[in-house]
């Protein structure tokens, strides 16, 4: 149900776009277009930032994935914190 209320809608958006204006850029070129410079500069800020905190996330989601495999529940607080 997800996929076809969200993902698909969001897919032939995206396919639109990328026929209407074919330059590299995505989301920056597209929000240029519709809403100017100020919002192109928003938008690409927050991507951005929004890029920087998502892949700092990962290294700890497999750090804590390993934890639980490992069932390491006899490690001290200062060793479980060494593998994070």
């Amino acid at each position: 149900l997800f996929t076809v209320t969200f993902c698909l809608p969001q897919t032939l958006m995206t396919a639109e776009l990328c026929c209407a204006l074919p330059s590299n850029g995505g989301y920056s070129i597209w929000v240029r277009e519709a809403f100017g410079d100020f919002w192109c500069f928003q938008e690409t800020y927050w991507q951005f930032v929004s890029g920087v905190a998502d892949a700092a996330v990962y290294p700890v989601l497999v750090c804590d994935t390993i934890l639980q495999l490992l069932d390491v529940h006899h490690l001290s607080t200062a060793d479980k914190l060494f593998w994070r």
